[in-house]
């Protein structure tokens, strides 16, 4: 929740994420807070579609991203 209200997205392509917290978690629902300096922890999420998977990464300290083809 922010001050333009609550967001979320569902992502078809989704197929699990793994957070330094949760483990990899691929069924049910996961909640990831952002304060004002962003994430709390290191996330990956794994997508696929048709037989291309990738990774996004995400570093929480320095806030970059990277996106990692899957073989």
């Amino acid at each position: 929740k922010g001050p333009d209200g609550e967001k979320s997205k569902k992502f078809d392509d989704l197929t699990g994420v793994t957070s330094e917290s949760k483990g990899m978690v691929s069924k049910g629902e996961l909640i990831f807070f952002f304060g004002p300096l962003g994430a709390r922890e290191n996330l990956d999420v794994h997508m696929s579609r048709d037989d291309k998977n990738m990774i996004v990464s995400l570093n929480h300290l320095s806030g970059r991203v990277k996106i990692v083809d899957e073989e």
